[in-house]
């Protein structure tokens, strides 16, 4: 597990917090918009937690989301699958959490918080179980910080605690680019 600290510009943290504000307040006009709940996910996941709210972001916003990540080195040009299409914003309620499990299936997943003054007390905690020291730890979601899990460790979200704040998060997984094989590796 990666964490990474002043992830993204002011105004793209902006942009992203504020999208996933103006759906929660009903001030979207945007009838595109792609919008379900985590209970669309695995039931092994979803359990017993309170509604979390995904929005898928937007091309454009993913776009300049994607090139800052790759400016900042989160992801590369080279390996990674572009993210346009599949990055979300994820809305967590009072009682929201997710239980422990890995992300199979990904090459990775990025997790940018974006909710400003978080404080131990309002929940959402990320906890992971190191894959080098099998030690479980917990990263607090600090405004504009985030964590890249590249080694499909084992984490969990605990529950949220704060009725008067929404823990917001940009998740993102990730894809290895398929390689073509070349005209020596196909023939082979």
């Amino acid at each position: 597990m990666i964490v990474l600290n002043d992830v993204l510009t002011g105004s793209l943290v902006d942009s992203l917090r504020n999208l996933a504000l103006d759906v929660v307040l009903g001030r979207t006009k945007d009838a595109g918009l792609a919008v379900k709940t985590n209970y669309s996910w695995d039931s092994d996941i979803v359990l017993d937690s309170a509604p979390v709210l995904c929005i898928a972001i937007p091309d454009l916003l993913a776009e300049a989301l994607e090139a800052e990540l790759i400016k900042n080195n989160v992801l590369n040009h080279e390996e990674d699958e572009s993210i346009v299409g599949t990055a979300m914003i994820y809305v967590w309620f009072k009682g929201s959490y997710i239980p422990p499990h890995g992300d199979m299936g990904f090459s990775k997943a990025v997790t940018l918080y974006l909710t400003p003054s978080w404080e131990p007390v309002d929940g959402g905690m990320f906890i992971f179980k190191s894959a080098k020291t099998g030690i479980w730890e917990v990263v607090m979601p600090n405004f504009n910080s985030g964590v890249i899990n590249d080694a499909n460790e084992i984490h969990l979200v605990t529950p949220i605690q704060s009725s008067s704040k929404l823990r917001i998060t940009a998740q993102i997984f990730i894809k290895p680019k398929q390689k073509t094989p070349t005209y020596l590796e196909y023939t082979k």
